[in-house]
């Protein structure tokens, strides 16, 4: 029981190693030439700003899915590495945001999720955005963005 214990710790460790070193390698990508700022075009000028033009308190499906593919999911694109050796990297947080949006739906084994999260409740899309703003005025880097994700999962026991 014991060795079984510490193989399982083993293959979790060696996942977790593999995770953390294509993180690593992602996170050097990022730190290359950081911008600070994004105007109206997706380049941040401040938090504020961009929450100002891109939120609205608007619940309609066609603001939505602006808000998710011209905020969100632009910024991610802009700001995550590119590249094949990447996507990877990309999928496990594209799968993070999209859990939270649809309030805990993953993929099943067919890879269908159940919900679409370009239509999630407001305050869970702002929620993201917040999340996402934070992380290209912070650190920019993808193991980061990752976390913040999947703590948001976390707490909301998804």
């Amino acid at each position: 029981m014991k060795e079984d214990k510490k193989t399982e710790q083993q293959q979790k460790t060696e996942v977790d190693l593999e995770r953390e070193r294509m993180f690593a390698a992602a996170d050097e990508e990022a730190a290359k030439g950081q911008q600070t700022t994004i105007d109206p075009e997706g380049e941040v000028k401040s938090r504020r700003e961009f929450l100002d033009t891109a939120m609205s308190a608007s619940d309609n499906p066609e603001d939505k899915y602006t808000i998710y593919y011209q905020g969100i999911r632009k910024l991610l694109m802009d700001f995550l590495p590119k590249g094949q050796q990447y996507k990877k990297m990309r999928d496990y947080i594209y799968e993070e945001k999209n859990i939270f949006l649809t309030r805990g739906k993953a993929k099943n084994s067919k890879g269908i999720r159940g919900g679409d999260g370009r239509m999630t409740y407001q305050p869970d899309m702002q929620q993201i955005l917040d999340e996402t703003i934070a992380w290209i005025l912070g650190s920019r880097t993808p193991t980061d963005i990752y976390n913040r994700y999947w703590q948001l999962n976390e707490r909301m026991g998804y």
